[in-house]
This record gives structure tokens, sequence and C-alpha cells, in this order.
């Protein structure tokens, strides 16, 4: 009879380890496809940020030609100005 009941106890701290195990792998595979999800996103943002850092490269460099333009405008409109300076000075000078 002791036998018994030492079968029957022991068969169902079995049994409770079978169901633990049962559970550990229920919520193991949970966390495996909540990791999954997680993965997905973090590759989502990885692409959403390239494309970012790009747009802004582009507008750096777009920012950095327009600076330039506007620099050799500014250049070019001084030479302007200084040839029609001079040339106001030739009109000038032969109107004499």
């Amino acid at each position: 009879m002791q036998q018994y009941n030492q079968l029957e106890i022991l068969e169902g701290k079995i049994n409770k380890t079978i169901q633990l195990i049962d559970k550990l792998q229920a919520e193991n595979n949970e966390l495996k496809r909540y990791n999954a999800e997680l993965i997905n996103k973090v590759q989502e943002q990885e692409k959403i940020n390239q494309k970012l850092r790009k747009g802004y490269h582009k507008l750096k460099e777009q920012q950095n030609n327009s600076h330039f333009t506007l620099e050799k405008e500014e250049e070019i409109k001084q030479k302007v100005e200084g040839m029609l300076a001079k040339l106001d000075n030739l009109q000038h000078i032969s109107s004499l």
C-alpha cells in the first residue's frame, strides 16, 4: 500500500512536471513569436531611418548647392555692376 501511495505521489509529480513543461513551451513559443514581430519592426524602422538619412543628405547637398549658387549669383552680379560702372565711365569720358 505504501509503495502504491509513493507511486501515486511520483505520478502526480511527473504529471505536474509535464504540465509545467507544456506551459513553459507554450510561453516560449509565444515569446519567440513576439521576438520575431519585434525583429520585423526593428527592420522596418531601420529601412525608414535609412530613407530619412538619404533624404537628409540629399537636402543637405541641395542646400549646399543652393548656397553655392547664391554665392555665384552674387559674384556675377558684382562683376556685371563693375562692368556697367566702367561703361558709364567710358560713356562719360567719350561725351566730353
